[in-house]
């Protein structure tokens, strides 16, 4: 099946741009929306996963927050707090491990960071 992917609109360049300037490089390279594709599907997960996560070893966690939290808002119409969603994941993941360990199971719930994609996807569907 042939790669079915677009050139990104005006505000997922935006996004593109935001999350790189929290990459710090001393090149100066040509960064061109032509050379960037997206997917036609329009999901946060799917967007961070290829145009975000990629400088996801430049960040520092407090930096991925904030270019979450800037993209949220260019991304969707309404406001959306990160902090609350990456709280209430928080919470829920312990819920998980004390249940489990009340099993005798040791589960690893991951970084409620690394879940807020998804979350974001879940409860506020496809952006435009």
């Amino acid at each position: 099946m042939e790669d079915q992917r677009i050139l990104p609109n005006d505000k997922e360049w935006e996004c593109f741009l935001i999350a790189k300037t929290f990459h710090k490089t001393n090149t100066k390279s040509i960064y061109k929306k032509e050379n960037h594709l997206v997917s036609p599907n329009k999901t946060f997960s799917q967007l961070w996963e290829d145009h975000g996560r990629k400088y996801f070893n430049s960040f520092q966690i407090s930096e991925k927050r904030e270019c979450i939290q800037k993209w949220v808002n260019i991304l969707y119409p309404i406001s959306i707090d990160i902090a609350k969603i990456e709280s209430d994941i928080s919470h829920e993941n312990q819920k998980r491990r004390e249940r489990a360990l009340q099993s005798r199971i040791r589960l690893n719930t991951g970084h409620s960071y690394d879940l807020l994609p998804y979350e974001i996807d879940r409860l506020y569907g496809n952006y435009y």
